[in-house]
Parts: C-alpha cells; structure tokens; sequence
C-alpha cells in the first residue's frame, strides 16, 4: 500500500492529508459499510477510498458485497463501482479474493465498466487465479470503439503478461526486474516492496531514472500496423515500492516524485510531494516528473513541486526555461515561487539555450512530402529528391501515411514501398501489414481483434510481394520464391528473374532455367494466405496461374529451349499480357516446332503480335 510510509515518517506534516486528517474527522471509527456507501461521492469518494486501502485485508469483505450486487443501473452506482475497483487496483495482492467475484462479472452479458475490471483484475494477478480471464477480452471488445478499444486493449495485455510470471522470492523479483519485461516488471515492484527488500532501492531508482529506454514489449501493440505507443503501471508501482522501503532514504525521493505525478489519489499525490522536502538535494533524481507537476492544472500542488525543485540545485538549471514560463501563472503562489527559482538558477549561471536551427534539408523534404498528391504536376521532381535522401525521406513519409492512413495518395505509398525495398525486413514487414492490411486491425502477440474486410486486391499484392521478398542478390534466393505459398510472390519472383534474364541464361544457371521451366507449365495455387501481422492472416483468391507462367516463359527468353519445348513455352507467352515479350518469343522460338502457337499468336487482337506471327509464319512456308 502506498499510505504506509507515510505513517512512520518523523514529520508531523506529512501524515496530515490522509491519516492525520482521516483520524480527526472520525473516519476510522466509522463502519466500513459507510466508506462503501461513500465510494463514487464528489467530495467523499477519495476519503473512503484511501481509509478502506488503509484497511487492507479487512476491506475485502465489504467490498465483496458490493461486487456481488453489481449495480450499474444510472450514474452514482457506476461511480461507486468505479471507485470500488480502483480501491481493488490499489491493493493488488490484498485483494486477491476479489478475483472469482470480479472475473465472473465482467463475463455476463452487460458488466459495464469493462476497463475500470479488467484494470482491477490485472492488479490481482499473478496473486489470484484468475481461470478464463481471455473471457473478460471478448466481453470487452464487443462494444469498444475508437480510443476506448485502444485502452482496452492495453489493460487486457496487462492482464495477460502479469497472469504468466511465478514470483516467490526476491532473488526471482529482481532477475524479473531486470529483464524489464512490460507489464509483467510491475508484478517484481510490487514484490520486492512487500518484501520489504531493501537491496531493491538502487535497481527501481535506476530503472525509473532512465526515461528514455523502453522496457521489452513496448512496441508490440499495432493498429492497422502501426506501432502504437503505450506505457504500463511500472513507474507508479515503482514508486510505491520504494516508498515502502525507503521513506526516510533519499535514493527512493524518485519513487516519492512519480507518486506524486502518477497516484490516482490527490491526497496521497499532495502528501508524497511534501514528503519529498527532507530529501533536499536528492529531489533532483526526480526533476522531470516535478516539472511535469507544477506545468499541470492543480496549482497547489504545482507550487509544492516548485518547491522541491527550489532542493533539487544544479539538476533543474536544464530547465530554466520551463521555470521562467511558469512566472506568468495564473496562481499567485505558483508565480512566485517560480519567479524565485529562475532568479536563483539564473544567479547560479542557468542560461536558456536557444533551439538548435531546422536542418534545411529536413525542412525541403517536409515540404515536398506534403506537397505530394496523385495529381500534382512536379511530382517526379519530389520523388527523385526523396528517394535521393532515403533516411529523413522514410521518416517523413511514413509520419504523414501514420496520419492519413488510408486516405494518404497512392503516390506517397508507391513510394513508401520503393524505400522500403532497399531498407531492413523488419521495415519492409511493418509496412506490409500497414499498406496491406483493409479494415481495422489491433494485433499484439496474445490478442488480435479485427473488422472489415482483410483479403488484399490484385494492386496490393503485388505491394505485398514485393515487401515480402525485398532486394534480393543471388538468383537461387530470388529462384526460391517461385515455389512460395503465395501466388502473388510467385509472380513477383518470375517476373524479377525475367529482369535478369541474361544473368539466368550462364550456364552456372542451368538449374534457375530449370525451376523456370516448371514454373512456366505448372498449375499454381488458386488461393493465397496473406500474413498481415501479429495473429493476422487473410485468405484470397487469386487466378494468377495465367500470368505466372507468362512471366516465367518470359524469364527464359535468353535461354537456350530445346525444340520441342517451344511451343508449349510461346503458348504460355502468348496468354500473358506483356506484347513485347510474346514478340520477342515469336522471334527466338518461332520454329516449326511452334507452328500451332504461331497460328494461335496471328489471330492475337494486338496488332503488334499478330503481324510478328503472320511473318513469321510466312517465313517457315518460305523455307526460310
């Protein structure tokens, strides 16, 4: 629990928000079945939430009898529910006998309040059992939309990684701490602060000091592909662990200042802040999170923060600029204190630093990525510049089709795809399942849930093969697609090794004619699966046999064909597409071998096609 450390802190200010205040009002001489009763009130809510945490174990019994009513018919009993759950989020292992009750609520078939459950019932695991808990996701999803499937989403890949780690000692909480795993770090916090492990202060501060790195994980939820971003409970649990180990040691103040920022509770927000004041210059570990206190909204505690940051010397003069900002607040207290520490950073040699000037040629490709449409006229120009400046010219692409997803110009993708081919398999997949990928899609690697149509038209399967395959170097790695599951990427790859055709026509190459040759007389799949990202996979049917055979045919048009085999390959030309290659078979195999798909080839509709056969033809009557 997070209250605890403040009850044994020497300072008598710092027990006042919550206990000092809760004990003089008579709140803990009251019944438990009033604190419920207050659960979701505007002004209660918050006392009686933190006056049943602070009961622990005790608490589950009341709590048990609200969860088993279950009402959610109007707003004040959604509110007491909501409120209640929250109490369960926050005592975690505490409650673990909550998880039978919560668990068969939110499978019936109108729970409500299916985030505010699921986020609760992550908390209770991996402490409680939780049997089907993949259930409460299908319940969930079946009326989400838009950013609360999102949310979601998130809570229920919480729910899953901290269902799977076994945590029975510290030794096991730290090497999962360690491994800093998303989600499923939060389950080591909260152990090693029950534990009461003390060896555990310098890795949470560590981990928590370094705000850069992402833990293992993050990236792993997508939407319509799309990576996107997410943060787990780590730093609030964290926080509360160290404010459990260490309430008078000043490496755990960074544990103090995420409380602060991150607590759902304001009392125990205002308390860690104030708190915070006998670590004096130790509250520079936590600079960022008191800046991003005294820049909110509650302009009590933004001066409290100011405060702490008025401690924290040297570690705030980086952000000198945000302070002096801060001098035009609205709240007096606020603006004084700001104006006192940038004098004081300022007296210290602070200097705001101006911003580093826009690189010119980020600025030139911004301009011309914005710029591109299907219809505008210096297109080519544009193209040629960014395909010229591949990095920032990715980047800035790939940011604008974020935004506009399906609505970005045809243009914008082809050239996107074109970037790609030259880039890495992990840029090519992404994209794949990006540009490829129709109606909407949430994939993560234990949940996927999408609506809409998935099967990819003729145009975007080519995209898909093309990303699949990438650049290839040796013919026998190109070769080896012609066999793919996939009759898109079949086609792909012959029509690839036709660009090559004089490389596959050296000798060394005699077993690529080969493959060709089968390519070129074989039946090919009728239906293709599409792997589209993380658990999604779409089947399409795709008549492409025609066209690949064509494409192979084509590929060995530098290559030596025996007689008898001219024939059956010029006809397979012939019903392809491509004019000038069934020309140039016409030219090279156009033998008596071939006189049925001559005379096939002279009543071609394509003009070009038939007069190639009819002189053809003309000469083998000549003798020529």
């Amino acid at each position: 629990m997070v209250e605890g450390p403040f009850i044994r802190r020497r300072f008598a200010f710092v027990a006042i928000p919550i206990f000092a205040l809760t004990m003089a009002t008579g709140l803990r001489a009251q019944q438990p079945a009033r604190w419920i009763e207050e659960l979701g009130d505007p002004e209660r809510s918050e006392a009686a939430e933190c006056a049943l945490v602070a009961l622990g174990e005790a608490a589950n019994k009341p709590l048990a009898q609200l969860f088993e009513d279950w009402d959610t018919t109007g707003t004040r009993a959604k509110d007491r529910l909501r409120a209640a759950l929250r109490v369960v989020d926050l005592l975690g292992a505490t409650a673990a006998p909550q998880a039978e009750i919560l668990s068969s609520r939110g499978q019936s078939s109108q729970p409500g309040l299916h985030l505010e459950l699921i986020t609760a019932v992550s908390s209770l695991a991996p402490h409680a059992s939780l049997g089907q808990w993949h259930m409460l996701y299908h319940y969930a999803m079946n009326d989400a939309r838009g950013e609360a499937k999102r949310d979601l989403f998130v809570a229920t890949m919480r729910l899953s990684a901290r269902s799977r780690p076994a945590i029975k000692d510290p030794a096991t909480a730290l090497a999962r701490l360690a491994d800093d795993e998303v989600f499923v770090r939060e389950c080591a916090a909260e152990f090693l602060g029950r534990a009461k492990d003390t060896s555990a202060i310098e890795p949470l501060r560590n981990r928590l000091r370094d705000r850069q790195k992402a833990p293992k994980g993050a990236d792993q939820l997508q939407h319509n592909g799309f990576p996107m971003p997410f943060e787990d409970q780590f730093r609030l649990r964290a926080g509360m662990a160290l404010m459990q180990l260490g309430p008078q040691d000043g490496r755990c103040a960074i544990g103090f200042g995420n409380v602060a920022l991150l607590h759902p509770h304001r009392s125990v927000r205002l308390t860690a802040l104030r708190s915070m004041a006998s670590f004096g210059t130790d509250c520079a570990d936590a600079v960022p999170e008191l800046l991003a206190i005294a820049e909110g909204p509650d302009a009590e505690l933004a001066a409290e923060a100011l405060k702490n940051l008025g401690m924290a010397g040297d570690a705030a003069a980086s952000s000198l600029a945000r302070i002096q900002a801060l001098t035009s607040h609205g709240n007096d207290q606020v603006q004084k204190r700001a104006t006192s520490l940038a004098r004081r950073l300022q007296a210290m040699g602070a200097t705001v630093t101006p911003p580093a000037p826009p690189d010119p040629l980020v600025l030139e490709l911004t301009t011309l990525v914005a710029g591109l449409s299907d219809t505008s006229e210096d297109f080519a120009a544009a193209s040629a510049r960014l395909l010229a400046n591949p990095e920032p010219g990715w980047s800035l692409l790939f940011d604008r089709y974020r935004h506009e997803n399906r609505k970005s110009p045809q243009r914008l993708v082809d050239l996107l795809v074109e970037l790609a081919f030259d880039r890495q398999q992990e840029d090519r997949d992404r994209l794949r399942a990006i540009v490829c990928t129709s109606g909407e899609s949430w994939t993560s690697p234990y949940l996927s849930t999408y609506t809409g149509s998935n099967a990819p038209d003729e145009k975007i399967a080519a995209l898909y093969a093309k990303l699949l395959v990438g650049k290839v170097g040796p013919l026998a790695e190109l070769a080896k697609f012609l066999a793919h599951d996939n009759a898109a990427v079949r086609l792909f790859a012959a029509r690839e090794l036709g660009r090559r055709s004089s490389e596959v026509a050296r000798t060394e190459n005699a077993a690529i004619c080969d493959l060709l040759k089968t390519a070129a007389n074989t039946a090919h799949p009728d239906k293709s699966k599409f792997h589209l990202g993380l658990h999604q996979e779409a089947t399409q049917e795709m008549q492409l046999t025609t066209e690949i055979q064509a494409a192979a045919a084509a590929a060995l048009l530098d290559c030596p064909i025996e007689a008898g085999q001219r024939n059956a390959l010029l006809q397979k030309l012939l019903a392809g597409k491509e004019a000038a290659a069934v020309i140039l078979g016409i030219e090279r195999w156009g033998t008596a071998e071939a006189t049925e798909a001559l005379q096939n080839a002279a009543k071609d509709p394509r003009q070009p096609v038939k007069l190639a056969a009819e002189q053809a033809l003309e000469r083998l009557r000549a003798g020529k």
